[in-house]
């Protein structure tokens, strides 16, 4: 019997705070709600194994939990949300998975990704070779 195709939602959690060095985080006493998140920086980011979502209701969920999906803006973010990811499953399931969301689209009539926050991609890192 197979696996259930899953659907990744990545949930992150954004502090106060523009993001700074770990170091620098944990010397202000910055901390992720708890020991289920990844933290870099002053974001937290959770991996959600979720049968069958559509990038909508992953984008809900996130909200629902008072986070949104991933956004990279360095190569060291991108690096840890493939952690997270790597964490709570393996590669062998994730290659079955019918969806990965992380919160970057397609923008609307244009040749171009954008992040969930309207930032360019090409602007921000090379993430999967889209800059």
């Amino acid at each position: 019997m197979s696996p259930l195709p899953l659907t990744l939602a990545l949930l992150v959690l954004l502090a106060a705070k523009e993001t700074q060095s770990l170091a620098d985080v944990d010397s202000t006493g910055l901390r992720c709600s708890n020991a289920n998140y990844l933290q870099l920086g002053s974001k937290c980011y959770k991996t959600f194994l979720v049968p069958k979502k559509t990038y909508v209701e992953a984008k809900r969920m996130c909200q629902t939990g008072g986070g949104r999906l991933a956004l990279m803006s360095t190569s060291e973010e991108a690096i840890a949300v493939l952690t997270s990811m790597h964490m709570a499953s393996n590669w062998q399931t994730l290659r079955r998975t019918e969806k990965v969301w992380i919160g970057m689209h397609a923008r609307a009539n244009e040749n171009a990704y954008e992040w969930e926050d309207g930032q360019l991609v090409a602007g921000t890192i090379d993430l999967f070779g889209l800059r």
